[in-house]
C-alpha cells in the first residue's frame, strides 16, 4: 500500500492486481482504477450515492446505488442482482433480502 501526502490511500496491491485511487480537492475519493476497470463515485455532499463502472473503454454503466439514511449510507443496491446490501461504516456488510 502507498499513501499520498494527505495520508490517503493512493494505491493497493492484492492478488496480483493494483488499484489506484483519485481524490477531489475536498479529500473525498472520486475514482478507483484496477486494471481495465474504472469506478467513478457520484457524491451528494460527502455521501456516495452512485457508482459508475467503465470496463475496457466501454460506456460507463451504473453499477451500484446507495440509499442514504439518518446515519449516512445504509443500503447498497447491487445492479447485478435484485438484492440490497447493508453497508456498515467498518466496511463489512451483511446481505439481506
Amino acid at each position: 500500500m502507498t499513501w499520498d501526502s494527505q495520508n490517503r490511500l493512493a494505491s493497493c496491491a492484492y492478488g496480483g492486481q493494483t488499484s489506484t485511487f483519485t481524490y477531489g480537492a475536498d479529500g473525498l475519493r472520486r475514482r478507483m482504477v484496477t486494471g481495465s476497470k474504472t469506478v467513478d463515485y457520484l457524491l451528494d455532499g460527502q455521501n456516495v450515492v452512485r457508482e459508475y463502472t467503465t470496463q475496457n473503454g466501454q460506456q460507463p454503466v451504473v453499477s451500484a446505488t446507495y440509499l442514504i439514511g439518518p446515519r449516512g449510507p445504509e443500503y447498497k443496491r447491487d445492479h447485478n442482482g435484485p438484492r440490497l446490501v447493508r453497508a456498515y461504516a467498518a466496511g463489512s456488510s451483511a446481505r439481506g433480502a
